[in-house]
C-alpha cells in the first residue's frame, strides 16, 4: 500500500513540476513575441507619421494650386470684360472715324 502510494506521489509530483514547467517556459517567448510586436507597432506609427506629414505638403500644395487658378481666372473674366467693353467703344465709334479718316490712309473700315 505504501508502495502505491509512493508511485502515485511521484507520479502527481512529476505531472505537477511538468504543468509548472510548460506555463512558466513560454513566458521568455512571449515576452519577445510581445517586445517584437511592440517594436512593429513603433515602426508603423513612424511611418504613419511620415505618410501623414506627405499627405499635408501635398495638400498644402494643392490648396495654392486652386488658389492660383482661381487668380487666373478671374483676371481673364476680367480681362475678357475690358475687351468687350472696348470692342464696345469702338463699335459706337466706327462711324465717325470712318467719316474722318479718309481713304487714301488706308482706313477703310475702321
Amino acid at each position: 500500500m505504501k508502495r502505491i502510494m509512493m508511485i502515485f506521489g511521484i507520479f502527481a509530483m512529476v505531472m505537477i513540476f511538468g504543468a509548472a514547467n510548460t506555463a512558466f517556459a513560454d513566458r521568455p517567448f512571449k515576452a519577445e513575441r510581445l517586445e517584437d510586436k511592440a517594436a512593429m507597432n513603433k515602426a508603423r506609427a513612424e511611418q504613419l507619421k511620415r505618410q501623414a506629414e506627405i499627405d499635408r505638403a501635398n495638400a498644402e500644395r494643392l490648396a495654392h494650386k486652386a488658389r492660383m487658378e482661381q487668380e487666373a481666372a478671374r483676371r481673364l473674366e476680367h480681362k475678357a470684360h475690358r475687351q468687350e467693353a472696348r470692342s464696345e467703344k469702338f463699335r459706337h465709334n466706327r462711324h465717325w472715324r470712318h467719316d474722318n479718316r479718309p481713304q487714301r490712309y488706308g482706313y477703310s473700315e475702321y
